[in-house]
């Protein structure tokens, strides 16, 4: 072996006085070299082992971030996890690899975005879920609220008369829909209907004892 030993509380230093770099090697290879600009380069694996690592970024002013950055062998920019200094965290993506996959907000908030885009698809906030766009999923559970009501709205907060309506496909005749539950876009009074495809009957059955009511003026006009 070959040792190089300081002895004393105060540091060992490896300087290079001018603008040369400093390179430490294994097997004649480089495996870290600090250039002259204080950057420094690895080449293999780091491993830190503790029972409880840590790699601390910290900048030298309130306005900066830190970044931990991924290249391809081009050395083109493909993606990267960014930091600032108010605690917000970015998972960046997409063309050169500044486009917002994922953003966590200070506060816990949570938004996920799609190909470039700069409106959230799905965001979490205090009072539940945002999704912007359509909602895939194979099945719904609407489960009970903190009050007494379990609800579903379709259509709030819109800005203007817009159709709203449901679509319930249960064959590959129909794919629109089979049967459609719709409010029109005509305003306050605008048409409601219970739309139904095929040639087979539209059923409404009260399963027990309960009778149906066909009303207006909120007056029932039909009772069976």
């Amino acid at each position: 072996t070959s040792a190089l030993v300081h002895r004393g509380t105060n540091e060992l230093q490896i300087t290079a006085h001018d603008a040369g770099s400093i390179k430490l090697s294994t097997s004649n290879t480089p495996a870290l070299t600090i250039a002259s600009d204080h950057n420094a380069t690895f080449t293999g694996d780091i491993t830190i082992d503790n029972s409880t690592p840590r790699i601390r970024m910290k900048p030298t002013g309130d306005a900066q971030s830190i970044r931990i950055e991924n290249y391809n062998a081009a050395d083109t920019l493909v993606s990267r996890i960014y930091g600032g200094t108010d605690g917000e965290l970015r998972l960046e993506t997409g063309t050169n690899g500044t486009e917002d996959g994922v953003i966590v907000k200070p506060n816990g908030a949570v938004q996920l975005f799609y190909d470039g885009g700069t409106t959230p698809r799905l965001a979490t906030n205090a009072t539940g879920v945002t999704v912007t766009g359509v909602l895939n999923s194979g099945n719904l559970n609407v489960a009970s609220g903190t009050s007494t009501a379990s609800f579903m709205h379709i259509g709030q907060n819109a800005t203007g008369d817009n159709y709203a309506y449901i679509d319930l496909i249960g064959d590959t005749s129909y794919t629109d829909y089979g049967l459609r539950l719709i409010r029109g876009n005509g305003g306050a009074n605008s048409t409601s209907a219970l739309v139904h495809r095929g040639t087979n009957e539209l059923q409404i059955t009260a399963a027990d004892a309960g009778s149906i009511k066909l009303s207006t003026s909120n007056t029932p006009a039909l009772t069976i």
